[in-house]
């Protein structure tokens, strides 16, 4: 009997198993990793049914069943990445799978004479390298995820902030614009507007989130020759604070004075 043949069967017994162990790795995962512990962000069911997949991915290889396929796991980090897991706790639940499948393994082969110590070591190697690809395969699938979400959340932001700027919405939607951008409903709110040096660049670059940090939610939007920025002026001193933050830049910028938030308005103000 061939190495492969024994531990075959030790993958074929575990096979047969795969909604009990998909189960027991994802409440091992959830009593482990506070965010998979949220039943809205990450259904049970769902994660017994990708516990499940990634397992019989490795299984499937100790069987010797053709090529390795990363299918599942990039699956994993693509709904990961979509449901907001951060990487490090997706990670960490790959790992805490892997090591409960590998414990399985090893409590299978214990049962089956044939199955000695030296061959577990020998196949441990190849176990952890399987995982540590697929978790790899996994890692790469979330940054692609994350990456493509994070431009349609850019495009958004750019598609309600050239709206907002332009004035081509009613009052009412309007609001809602601002609301979706972190921006209060009726302000009061300030413009300022820079001069860019070159086409496409942003001279007032790390403006937002210095004005974000003092409590000062803003818009942008970039033109080829200036950058502008809507920026919600929620308290008495804020004003002062926004100049302060904007002078720091040390690009030539200006200020319109105080007003709410109008769609006309907010047009006039960006053209004069």
């Amino acid at each position: 009997m061939t190495v492969e043949t024994r531990l075959s069967g030790v993958a074929a017994a575990l096979r047969a198993r795969l909604p009990e162990l998909g189960e027991r790795m994802a409440l091992r995962i959830r009593s482990d990793v506070d965010s998979y512990n949220d039943e809205f962000l990450v259904p049970l069911d769902s994660l017994c049914r990708s516990c499940a997949a990634n397992a019989d991915l490795v299984l499937a290889q100790l069987c010797r069943e053709g090529a390795p396929d990363a299918s599942p796991a990039r699956e994993t980090g693509r709904v990961r990445a979509e449901q907001g897991v951060p990487l490090a706790d997706t990670l960490h639940a790959y790992r805490i799978g892997s090591e409960l499948l590998w414990t399985a393994i090893l409590a299978e082969a214990r049962t089956r004479p044939e199955v000695s110590d030296d061959l577990l070591v020998s196949e441990s190697a190849g176990f952890w390298t399987l995982s540590g690809l697929y978790a790899e395969a996994v890692a790469a699938a979330y940054r692609e995820t994350a990456a493509e979400l994070t431009s349609h959340v850019r495009a958004r932001r750019s598609a309600l902030t050239e709206a907002l700027f332009t004035g081509v919405i009613a009052d009412r939607t309007l609001w809602e614009a601002a609301r979706e951008l972190g921006l209060p409903a009726h302000g009061p709110y300030a413009v300022a507007v820079a001069e860019a040096g070159a086409a496409g660049g942003e001279p007032l670059a790390g403006a937002e989130a210095a004005l974000l940090q003092a409590q000062l939610p803003s818009a942008w939007r970039l033109l080829p020759g200036q950058q502008l920025a809507l920026i919600a002026l929620p308290t008495a001193s804020a004003q002062d604070t926004c100049l302060r933050v904007l002078r720091r830049t040390g690009a030539r910028v200006g200020a319109q004075s105080v007003f709410p938030l109008a769609a006309g308005r907010l047009r006039r103000r960006c053209a004069s």
